[in-house]
């Protein structure tokens, strides 16, 4: 396969967090859908813009692997202060 030209593989640790990410991610986007969908039939009007439904859930798995790989390495590391 030979050695990466721009990116770094990831860690065993990195793509767990950012497997746990997505997830959050997905849901992320379900729910501001789904909120967005109910709204838009009641009021008929849409409560979201696209670009806030697009960058909520790309916010939220970005943000949910950040905060994890952080705890991890910080519980590795024993500092819990």
């Amino acid at each position: 396969m030979g050695k990466p030209i721009f990116f770094r593989p990831m860690t065993s640790q990195e793509k767990k967090g950012w497997n746990k990410g997505v997830y959050v991610g997905f849901y992320t986007y379900l729910f501001v859908l789904f909120i967005n969908f109910s709204y838009e039939t009641f009021f008929s009007s849409s409560l979201f813009s696209a670009p806030v439904l697009f960058w909520s859930g790309l916010a939220a798995a970005f943000v949910t692997e950040l905060l994890y790989v952080f705890v991890q390495k910080r519980r590795q590391s024993g500092d819990h202060t």
